[in-house]
């Protein structure tokens, strides 16, 4: 991957990320039932999103948060050849890789539950987690073949 791919990779993360915070993360049914006595009218749905839900692995920390977080991480990536901007790697590796935890246990937790199902909100918010991630695996330094300025292509 080219550097110019990186950094609309990472982007696309950030507008995901904001895209993500205003819709649905998931939808829980509430039951219609209390202590095996039937409620006719007493079911519905509850809709979750970015900023109404949060997330409890370990500690409680709220949706938004974790959003934010993948956002920051796909800025500090877009930033790392600034040299006034020079981050630690153990930062930019905790940025990464915290969002993903947490998203995707959420993820996990409401795929298994009976109670609760999936929303795009949930989705676009690990994908903006993840890129962040995936641009720190690749190999830095490959150089984009169609630059004209570039040495490699044998000019």
């Amino acid at each position: 991957m080219t550097e110019p791919q990186k950094k609309s990779a990472l982007v696309s993360a950030i507008f995901v990320g904001v895209l993500s915070l205003g819709l649905p993360w998931m939808t829980m049914e509430s039951g219609n039932t209390f202590r095996g006595i039937g409620f006719p009218f007493a079911g519905g749905t509850v809709d979750v999103s970015a900023f109404s839900g949060s997330s409890t692995f370990l500690v409680k920390i709220p949706f938004w948060f974790l959003v934010f977080l993948s956002i920051a991480a796909s800025v500090i990536q877009l930033l790392r050849n600034n040299p006034s901007f020079a981050f630690p790697q153990f930062i930019k590796w905790g940025m990464a890789i915290f969002p993903v935890v947490w998203i995707s246990s959420t993820m996990l937790l409401v795929i298994f539950s009976a109670q609760a199902t999936l929303g795009i909100g949930l989705i676009l918010g690990l994908a903006s987690a993840l890129i962040p991630l995936i641009c720190l695996f690749l190999p830095a330094g490959i150089s984009d073949k169609s630059d004209p300025h570039n040495d490699a292509n044998g000019a």
